[in-house]
């Protein structure tokens, strides 16, 4: 019997956990006002040491318009590891242990075996260690599950939860940004688990936030096989907005991975990857902080397979290092037309955004000022790919087809209701009524399907004398 757990596996860092999501939302209601945001801080701030204070935040950014905290806020460093087990239960409760880096093979090889191994004496043999990372009572923490995907042996896209894809060739299969057993995200303890039968051969990893990456997914989808790569974004400097170091958690782990370059191709079977940098998701469209390397650091994707090609967009759009239209441009003049596009197509009005609290943290006063009071006025342009922008987007790429994803998880077969998680957001069919109007208005043939997680698209040519087919 294979069973769902639900948990996360990251890093403890050094200094104070500044409650950045609460900060925004009290800054909000002040409307940005420096006097009235400023006694807020300072009263939170009554809880931490002096040594804290003069080392993580830097209060003068209130009167010189500067920034709020320093640089060791921005660039935090490891203190510990925590593995935290979410309850299954009406009330919510986690279970956390916590852990040093020399102690990381145990916690890691659990997840490897626990969806399939619940036997306690049995994961002994394998993890001597294995209580001092397993709740007591491990039947509160665990629930029997006969759901799984449908195996595919066709060439085509598997929509699965939130972010994740299965793209298929005949002979090879790419996993992309899988979260089965994340502990925080809404109807996540409804997405199916992999059934044995389905070969991966390969795992990408857009980006670091927590939607997209997410270890424990990981080492349960691969198990004991440490030889499947991961391939996953180089980051100049982990930084408050990218907190997460690919390279130590996957070497820690002792798994495989690929760290390429942007503009690079890797190779998986009869599949050609192409590595896109990933421009958007930003705190701002136009304007960086002082400091360069705090940013979003992820990839992009142009996936070749035999029969067709499709380029994976995930939440980037633009930002003031580059554009993702630019960047189609140069993979068409490359490799030529794209078949498929796929991306969210949200309107992501950075840095004012709750779900990405730490986002504003990283500005300097004066310009969280100028950009809020320009969001109230006129709003703010987004920094993911969206309506008239995106539209361009599937022209530049000479696609036959746009698919949404990534834009929340209902439940399989079911339409995405609120692309914000259950904030009050529009459905994800409502968002693309708008790339429709615009395909049509600039007179692009591009198709918008309209699909849900659980669907597979199959795509031949072969069937169809060389034209490309695309059916749900």
């Amino acid at each position: 019997m294979a069973v769902k757990f639900r948990c996360e596996l990251a890093a403890r860092h050094q200094g104070p956990a500044f409650p950045f999501i609460f900060l925004l939302k009290e800054f909000i209601q002040q409307d940005f006002n420096t006097t009235a945001c400023r006694e807020i801080f300072l009263k939170y701030l009554n809880t931490f040491s002096e040594s804290e204070l003069e080392k993580f935040v830097h209060l003068d950014g209130f009167s010189d318009g500067g920034y709020l905290f320093t640089k060791d806020c921005y660039f935090p460093k490891i203190k510990d590891w925590f593995l935290s087990w979410r309850i299954q239960a009406k009330e919510r409760q986690q279970l956390s242990f916590y852990f040093k880096s020399n102690q990381f093979e145990a916690p890691s090889q659990l997840l490897r075996l626990l969806t399939h191994q619940q036997n306690l004496e049995k994961l002994r043999l394998k993890i001597p260690d294995v209580d001092k990372y397993l709740p007591s009572q491990l039947q509160h923490f665990v629930t029997p599950e006969k759901r799984y995907w449908k195996t595919q042996k066709k060439s085509g896209i598997f929509r699965r939860e939130h972010a994740s894809l299965l793209i298929c060739s005949e002979s090879t299969s790419i996993l992309i940004d899988p979260i089965d057993h994340h502990s925080r995200l809404p109807c996540i303890d409804q997405v199916p688990l992999p059934s044995k039968k389905e070969k991966v051969d390969a795992i990408l990893v857009t980006h670091s936030h927590g939607d997209h990456w997410h270890l424990p997914s990981i080492l349960s989808r691969v198990g004991e096989n440490r030889s499947i790569p991961i391939v996953v974004p180089q980051v100049s400097q982990k930084n408050i907005l990218c907190p997460t170091d690919f390279k130590t958690e996957l070497q820690l782990s002792k798994q495989k991975f690929i760290q390429p370059a942007w503009n690079t191709t890797v190779v998986i079977g009869d599949i050609e990857i192409d590595i896109l940098p990933f421009y958007g998701e930003q705190p701002t469209v136009d304007q960086k902080g002082v400091f360069k390397s705090v940013r979003n650091w992820g990839n992009c994707f142009r996936i070749n397979t035999p029969e067709f090609s499709a380029i994976v967009l995930a939440d980037s759009g633009q930002d003031p290092d580059g554009s993702m239209l630019e960047e189609i441009e140069k993979s068409v003049d490359k490799r030529g037309p794209a078949d498929i596009v796929l991306s969210c197509g949200r309107n992501f009005q950075s840095p004012f955004y709750a779900g990405l609290g730490q986002y504003w943290s990283s500005l300097p006063w004066e310009q969280l000022q100028r950009l809020y009071k320009r969001k109230n006025e006129a709003g703010l342009p987004s920094v993911m790919a969206t309506g008239e922008y995106l539209a361009r987007i599937c022209d530049a790429a000479k696609c036959i087809y746009f698919l949404p994803y990534a834009n929340g998880f209902n439940g399989i077969n079911k339409p995405i209701s609120d692309i914000g998680w259950g904030t009050g957001e529009p459905s994800e069919h409502e968002v693309f009524k708008s790339l429709v109007h615009h395909l049509k208005s600039k007179q692009i043939s591009t198709e918008v399907l309209d699909w849900v997680p659980g669907d597979f698209a199959r795509i031949s040519r072969k069937a169809s004398n060389g034209k490309l087919k695309l059916t749900l």
